[in-house]
């Protein structure tokens, strides 16, 4: 089951974000830039609204994903 979860809070620490990373970050600026909405119109159709269980928000999969790949992140 996949809901468009555009308001799920990933961490209760993530307004610590915009403390700790700076404006003039990578990290930050790709977060500002990039729109990445486009992820769930790509899943839609793997997806059936009634049945299975929630899954996890695709956009945070993606979002660890790539932070495993920019920052050369040892995943065991």
């Amino acid at each position: 089951m996949l809901d468009n979860q555009l308001t799920l809070d990933v961490s209760p620490y993530s307004t610590l974000y915009d403390i700790v990373v700076p404006k003039s970050h990578f990290l930050h600026q790709l977060t500002e830039l990039c729109d990445f909405n486009f992820i769930y119109d790509e899943l839609e159709k793997n997806y059936r609204p009634d049945f299975g269980r929630r899954a996890y928000s695709p956009i945070m999969m993606f979002k660890y994903l790539l932070l495993v790949v920019l920052v050369n992140l040892k995943v065991s």
